[in-house]
């Protein structure tokens, strides 16, 4: 067999292997002494039968035969003698094969770029301390509290941090938003739903929420929106609205009492028990945001100290994955097909940028690897394996049943395991600075 490679672009070549007419001879000689003996024709013992009688009444399965473990043979050894730095293969052209015949097969793969680490070592990063102060503690309390809150029935003007049961009707100029944005119920018309008076987040309609405090039951008002240019809803981008609202009920929230009733909950003996709970559980939180920060830093800064060429299939696997990720977000979070199909071609753009830069950061991380000498050890997968059916409910010898079948999926778990492995070290090695708070 002889390889001859071509350059498709930087990162694909064409693997053409050519095999002799000998070679394909001699493959089918062998299939069919194979078959000779594992087929059964009456009136001849196993292995007696003549090969023209063999050859008229299974061509097809010799051909077949023929076929397959010639591509097989190529595709192995094109892979071990071509010198090349594979990737992924990406197409596998199957030859069809005559005895006597010269043959060959077309293999496209995706190889790795040739590139030079950057300096890795010590890369600068910035975080903020650990450290837990009391006011943090306290806030934490308060925000337990909110959650057990009893909600008292009141009649006066409402105030901050009220729940109101609310009817409200938007419209943009003469034009209803119900009919703008019939997907979109909270922007267009609802009616008694409760809303927090003032809430600072960015559910509901803003201007409903803030104009509720100082209006009281029965009263009647008109809000105005001025929706931001950038506002997830494509058709209310930068419009001026105006919401007719009517408040028809008031509830004061009643924080509990932080007594030893209210300790005994939450199954916690003494409020220094419960402090040091909230400590231990805030320290952990920052540590964890911590942690994430240093990661981003690394390899924002990686991303930005070297450029090289990326393999295409690499990319589409990653692209299909990340939108696939999101389709199946957005169906959990009860977004409609319709909605989505408007954004699709927005979504599957963001979801290639998204790629290219994942790609290029496990392309860098896989040589960091090398030159750390960091590998996947069995417990690695374990603890991947046990993970995932954890957070699945599948038994983990079922998990492992279905990775050993899908060759790609593994490989994607490897690529994954190494550089969560590689970018910890990076964490470790990293010049770090806390900023004052």
């Amino acid at each position: 067999m002889n390889i001859n490679t071509k350059d498709i672009n930087e990162t694909r070549k064409l693997l053409i292997v050519s095999v002799s007419g000998q070679e394909i001879e001699a493959e089918a000689d062998k299939i069919l002494e194979e078959f000779k003996h594992s087929v059964k024709i009456q009136g001849f013992r196993p292995g007696k039968a003549p090969e023209s009688l063999i050859k008229k009444r299974y061509g097809k399965e010799l051909a077949s035969e023929l076929n397959r473990k010639v591509t097989s043979q190529a595709y192995e050894k094109s892979l071990k003698d071509s010198e090349l730095d594979i990737y992924n293969v990406v197409t596998v052209d199957e030859g069809k094969f005559s005895p006597g015949k010269d043959g060959k097969i077309e293999i496209t793969v995706d190889v790795n770029p040739s590139f030079n680490l950057p300096e890795y070592k010590g890369i600068p990063t910035e975080v903020s301390s650990a450290a837990i102060d009391e006011s943090e503690i306290d806030k934490s309390i308060e925000e337990i509290r909110k959650q057990r809150s009893d909600f008292k029935e009141v009649n006066r003007v409402v105030k901050k941090g009220d729940f109101v049961k609310v009817s409200y009707e938007g419209k943009v100029g003469k034009r209803l938003i119900a009919e703008i944005v019939p997907d979109h119920h909270i922007y267009g018309k609802q009616e008694n739903t409760w809303e927090e008076a003032g809430a600072e987040n960015d559910m509901g309609v803003k201007a409903v929420v803030e104009g509720l405090i100082g209006m009281k039951i029965g009263d009647k008002e008109k809000v105005k929106m001025k929706f931001p240019k950038d506002f997830k809803v494509a058709e209310l981008k930068g419009k001026q609205a105006e919401y007719t609202m009517e408040i028809h009920e008031v509830r004061e929230r009643v924080l509990p009492e932080l007594n030893d009733e209210f300790l005994k909950q939450l199954h916690v003996e003494s409020i220094e028990e419960f402090r040091k709970q909230i400590n231990d559980e805030l320290k952990q939180r920052k540590e964890n945001e911590i942690n994430q920060s240093l990661r981003y830093q690394i390899t924002e800064a990686l991303d930005k100290r070297i450029e090289f060429p990326l393999p295409e299939s690499a990319i589409d696997f990653e692209s299909r994955g990340i939108f696939n990720d999101i389709v199946n977000q957005n169906k959990q979070r009860g977004v409609l097909d319709s909605e989505f199909q408007k954004h699709e071609e927005e979504i599957r753009k963001n979801a290639k940028s998204a790629a290219i830069h994942r790609v290029k950061l496990q392309i860098i991380l896989g040589r960091i690897a090398k030159e750390e000498k960091i590998e996947i050890k069995n417990e690695d997968i374990q603890n991947h394996i046990m993970s995932q059916a954890m957070q699945t409910g599948t038994k983990p010898e079922q998990i492992l049943k279905e990775l050993q079948k899908n060759r790609g999926q593994m490989m994607a778990i490897q690529r994954s395991i190494i550089y969560n492995k590689t970018l910890d070290y990076l964490v470790k090695e990293s010049a770090v600075k806390v900023k004052n708070n």
